[in-house]
């Protein structure tokens, strides 16, 4: 639970990055836009932007582990390695 927390902070300020992007494109290279921000772009970055933000906290979800406690309302506890 706690690693995705990570990967969604990284995602949403990754994604306001490509937001920034594409709007500095389409208001200061207004010549370039149609051919720089199309549909297929966008997904290719969002696509790019979701493996790398998943790849690189690939190592936060291995730094804990869950051990069932038998006897306790809350059997289960998170444990970091």
């Amino acid at each position: 639970m706690f690693p995705l927390v990570h990967v969604t902070q990284m995602w949403t300020v990754w994604i306001t990055v490509l937001v920034a992007l594409s709007r500095y494109v389409a208001i200061c290279r207004p010549y370039q836009a149609p051919r720089l921000c199309t549909m297929r772009r966008v997904r290719q970055q969002v696509v790019a932007v979701a493996l790398t933000v998943l790849v690189y906290n690939v190592p936060r979800f291995l730094e804990f582990r869950i051990e069932y406690v038998p006897g306790q309302v809350n059997s289960y506890n998170f444990i970091a390695d």
